[in-house]
């Protein structure tokens, strides 16, 4: 039965039924990596930032509480400011899986605003089949944007993503979004409120709680970052006098066995156990990791117990932490 004209113009009103945006942290709402970065990296979550040869910071900005310019009262949007031009820049994300939207229209929308504009910014959807699938990747570019301003404006771009009939696809696949700059000059804008739906038209903005955003961001990457100078990572055991094995769950599974890094030198590391601190002189994630649990292998050059138990914790340092990376 058709909708009648009062019933599709209540359904154009306000929040639509979730789960619509396939952007993660599309409200720039998680930043678990920090707020300002130099490029070629991740910034915010889930966004990364390519630079050939250019030079830039990406850097997390606040709305001012109350404004009215872009709806729904966000708290963040992200500024991309290239200061040093060559070849092109771009800001992407990639959604796991080229199955998403193949074959289908898709709408892009974003609000936009700059003080010194690029020429132009293409949206473009690369189809990449994964490690052993089809290649080469399928580019397919939406209408290019110009005439950015200086005052907040929506920008909504249809694109029909190909069908991916007779394609191989192989591990770690994924649609890639790029808003795409091929024009070797310097500019800025600031970006915020990105949505990517499947269909034709444009609807509001789909808010997610902060938990829910966090969550969808910590299956690709999740840092465990120090709150005080002696913050306890993990409990373990000492395997042998100068080794100990520690275990850290990840609070929800990640989409793959991660890549593992720490911050700050090892130094501000330290195994406690037996009533003692040892500095921290290797530290590595263990073959039997996986996407639900770090085995994390630290190492001192002191004498310890085998067999007691162990924490590793920071060592008086605020700037410790453990990432675990298992993005596209």
């Amino acid at each position: 039965m058709a909708l009648s004209k009062i019933e599709t113009q209540a359904l154009d009103v306000g929040q639509i039924g979730g789960r619509r945006n396939l952007i993660i942290n599309g409200g720039f709402q998680v930043w678990q990596r920090g707020t300002s970065f130099s490029g070629n990296e991740y910034t915010a979550d889930r966004w990364y930032a390519g630079l050939s040869g250019a030079t830039a910071t990406i850097s997390q900005q606040s709305f001012t509480v109350g404004q009215t310019d872009v709806p729904g009262e966000p708290e963040y949007y992200l500024r991309f400011n290239v200061t040093g031009a060559n070849d092109n820049v771009k800001i992407q994300q990639p959604i796991e899986d080229v199955r998403t939207a193949a074959g289908q229209t898709v709408t892009l929308s974003f609000w936009i605003k700059s003080t010194s504009a690029p020429t132009s910014l293409t949206p473009r959807f690369q189809q990449y089949f994964g490690s052993g699938g089809s290649a080469p990747a399928v580019d397919t570019d939406g209408t290019t944007i110009t005439g950015i301003t200086s005052s907040w404006q929506k920008i909504e771009r249809q694109v029909t993503i190909p069908s991916i009939s007779g394609k191989t696809i192989g591990s770690s696949s994924y649609l890639l979004l790029q808003l795409f700059n091929p024009n070797n000059e310097t500019f800025d804008f600031d970006i915020a409120q990105v949505q990517l739906e499947v269909g034709s038209v444009a609807t509001p903005f789909e808010h997610r709680s902060y938990g829910e955003e966090l969550a969808a961001c910590q299956r690709y990457y999740w840092r465990f970052n120090s709150e005080t100078v002696y913050n306890r990572f993990a409990l373990g055991e000492n395997q042998s006098s100068s080794n100990s094995e520690a275990f850290v769950n990840f609070p929800v599974p990640m989409r793959a066995i991660p890549s593992f890094s720490y911050g700050a030198s090892l130094s501000n590391y330290a195994l406690y156990t037996a009533g003692s601190l040892y500095t921290v002189t290797a530290m590595v994630l263990n073959q039997y990791s996986s996407k639900y649990l770090a085995h994390v292998i630290a190492s001192t050059s002191a004498s310890m117990e085998a067999g007691d138990a162990a924490q590793l914790i920071s060592y008086n340092n605020l700037s410790t932490y453990l990432g675990f990376d298992a993005e596209l």
